[in-house]
């Protein structure tokens, strides 16, 4: 599911709301003047499926007969807003498949008739997925290709998909993915922050207290997802626990009212004030913040508390209270539990 609107408790069959309407989609020119100015690409047989030349490809690339696709699973990525942004293999995949599982046969219509692909479909959420998992996997075992979509970008992120995933390797069934668009990534991108690192949680709201704590002083990028109507009420709980790191808000990736905020959450939570939250969301928050703490007032910090409490505590709240790293202060708050013995 890679849906970046998707609330934590609305029915997965309901239809998103906050994406753009039709016509304000970018709608890919599919004639074939279109497809005769197309640029000459240079692709690998590696790099595709088996009947795919080395040598540089021609209009007739597009419409030429392939070889049947193999028999098995296609985790098939699709776009997240502008319709433009589905690859040449996922399109191949969709019109060669014998059906799609999708998770709203209302939302991928939108995108199948686009294309001009008609494929018998098979809806798969979290209400009916125990049900729904025996027969795509007989269908499998039938030798049939099967594509696995999500309502916008790469399933299995945050939904049921990963399920019958790890059923087919369970039985030997071929599983295999075309990448292509994610929210997940292009958020993290488009927030700034270092990438190097990066966890995703999942939604904000799902998280209790207690696991958010766990990442408070991560040295990672963290990324979450989170609907409009629970955005102000996310940013808030998140100030109080990450107070030591930047925030960025991503809304409505790719689409025409595509837009990143960077600031405080204070800063961002008086936007969102004035401003009712619609669309899609990311939260992006930078690693945290480091400050630059002199060494002799660490010592004195450390000092002072590790005479009321143990050393791992210790380190822990002077770590929170001055934004430095947990491992400076453990390595230094070892070097004087040292010199005192």
């Amino acid at each position: 599911m890679d849906r970046q609107l998707l609330a934590q408790n609305e029915s997965p069959n309901s239809e998103i709301t906050g994406s753009a309407a039709p016509d304000e989609l970018e709608r890919p020119d599919l004639s074939t003047e279109s497809l005769d100015a197309a640029p000459q690409m240079d692709l690998s047989a590696e790099s595709l499926d088996t009947d795919i030349p080395t040598t540089p490809l021609d209009a007739n690339f597009f419409t030429k007969p392939r070889a049947p696709l193999s028999p098995g699973l296609f985790i098939t990525s699709t776009p997240i807003g502008n319709l433009e942004d589905i690859t040449l293999r996922a399109l191949r995949v969709l019109r060669s498949c014998d059906r799609i599982v999708c998770e709203d046969s209302r939302v991928s219509m939108k995108l199948l008739n686009t294309y001009q692909i008609k494929k018998p479909l098979i809806a798969y959420q979290d209400h009916n997925a125990n049900e729904i998992r025996p027969q795509i996997i007989a269908h499998l075992q039938n030798k049939e290709r099967i594509a696995l979509i999500s309502d916008a970008g790469t399933p299995l992120i945050a939904d049921p998909g990963f399920k019958l995933v790890r059923e087919c390797h369970a039985l030997n069934i071929k599983v295999t993915t075309v990448p292509g668009a994610t929210s997940l990534i292009s958020g993290a991108i488009l927030s700034g922050f270092p990438t190097h690192a990066l966890t995703f949680l999942g939604f904000a709201s799902n998280l209790t207290e207690s696991t958010i704590e766990n990442w408070r002083n991560a040295d990672t990028t963290l990324i979450f997802f989170e609907s409009p109507h629970k955005l102000l009420g996310e940013l808030n709980r998140l100030r109080t626990l990450f107070n030591n790191r930047h925030v960025a808000v991503v809304r409505e990736i790719t689409k025409l009212h595509e837009d990143v905020r960077h600031g405080s959450f204070d800063e961002l939570i008086e936007h969102f004030l004035n401003k009712e939250p619609r669309g899609e969301f990311i939260i992006a928050l930078s690693p945290p913040i480091q400050e630059q703490v002199e060494p002799e007032m660490l010592d004195a910090e450390l000092k002072a508390t590790m005479q009321a409490m143990s050393l791992k505590d210790a380190v822990l709240l002077i770590s929170q209270k001055l934004k430095i790293q947990k491992s400076r202060v453990y390595k230094r708050a070892i070097e004087l539990s040292q010199s005192s013995q």
